[in-house]
């Protein structure tokens, strides 16, 4: 089997090594489109290409026809352009991230896809994409989003930790949530929103002390000074990967909304996290940080990994 990594958005290089972390397959080839994404876990090729979708749909195209008597399989994909595979394989796996018709898409997108992704056999990551695939007709099986677990080198000590720890507010999707009840919910300590464009965070809520706005969080280097990951995105078709990440660095997961409960527990059952619910006590919520944090991720994340990797094997050899 031939991996794909048509985007290759650089910042999936977590998510990639979840992947073949999970599905346990070493003895195969990635190809991607960007250095960053070239891991240890699978052979990676990094192919030159470029930006142009429609000139990196032909150096997919070659790397396909080179290997057509191989099976396929899609981390990311064009969904403009993936049907112009079907001129080399008749079927072939795709991975769903932002490509599932949801209600932020227009119905021409939904349209286009049922008439044109006959016989492209789609991997949900999030149960809310599986049923809308699902009800659309499409050759949709349920796969789970992979979660990564640390390498030795990886897990930070307790002499990593400052003075300076603090909650973050990650998700690009995001609006802020009851900002007063976060800034009482986490005095005397400090939030960084991950804040851009697409953000639509109440300037006034970064007026209030220990709020700061940031064009990035160092999960990686710092996840031992971050006392939980508040997530509120809503949608209960797509979720984040701040979902995985903060599971794999042993974060507290505190929900925001509705929306994002559903998602997650449809997602990662049984995984415990802390709902803000406007009477929320402050005793209690730090008093459910403490014992999130004695959760046995390693554990969990092993049987979610064992999961991903059944349903992998299973549907991959029922195409």
């Amino acid at each position: 089997m031939i991996f794909i990594d048509w985007i290759s958005t650089p910042y999936h290089k977590n998510f990639n090594r979840a992947f073949f972390d999970a599905i346990e397959i070493t003895n195969t080839t990635c190809y991607v489109f960007s250095k960053s994404l070239v891991i240890d876990e699978v052979n990676c090729i990094e192919l030159k290409s470029s930006e142009n979708r429609f000139l990196r749909a032909i150096k997919v195209f070659k790397v396909c026809l080179k290997n057509k008597n191989q099976s396929l399989f899609f981390l990311t994909y064009d969904p403009l352009l993936i049907p112009i595979i079907k001129i080399i394989k008749n079927n072939f796996f795709v991975f769903e991230h932002n490509t599932t018709p949801d209600e932020t898409k227009s119905s021409f997108y939904k349209l286009f896809q049922k008439i044109f992704y006959k016989n492209i056999i789609r991997f949900a990551q999030f149960p809310g994409q599986y049923e809308i695939l699902k009800n659309m007709n499409q050759f949709v099986r349920y796969l789970g989003s992979p979660l990564r677990k640390k390498k030795e080198d990886e897990i930070r000590s307790e002499n990593d930790i400052t003075k300076n720890q603090y909650f973050i507010l990650p998700s690009y999707r995001a609006e802020a949530p009851n900002q007063k009840l976060i800034k009482d919910l986490i005095h005397p300590n400090s939030i960084v929103v991950k804040a851009n464009t697409k953000n639509s965070c109440d300037d006034e809520f970064f007026k209030n002390k220990g709020v700061t706005r940031a064009e990035k969080i160092d999960l990686e280097n710092d996840n031992r000074n971050i006392l939980g990951t508040f997530v509120n995105i809503e949608s209960e078709i797509r979720g984040t990967g701040w979902y995985n990440e903060s599971i794999t660095h042993s974060l507290p997961i505190i929900i925001c909304n509705n929306k994002t409960e559903k998602l997650f527990q449809g997602t990662f059952p049984s995984y415990p996290y802390i709902k803000i619910e406007s009477n929320i006590d402050y005793a209690f919520f730090y008093h459910s940080l403490d014992k999130l944090r004695k959760f046995n991720n390693l554990e969990y994340i092993d049987q979610h990994n064992n999961e991903f990797n059944k349903n992998f094997l299973k549907h991959i050899n029922c195409k």
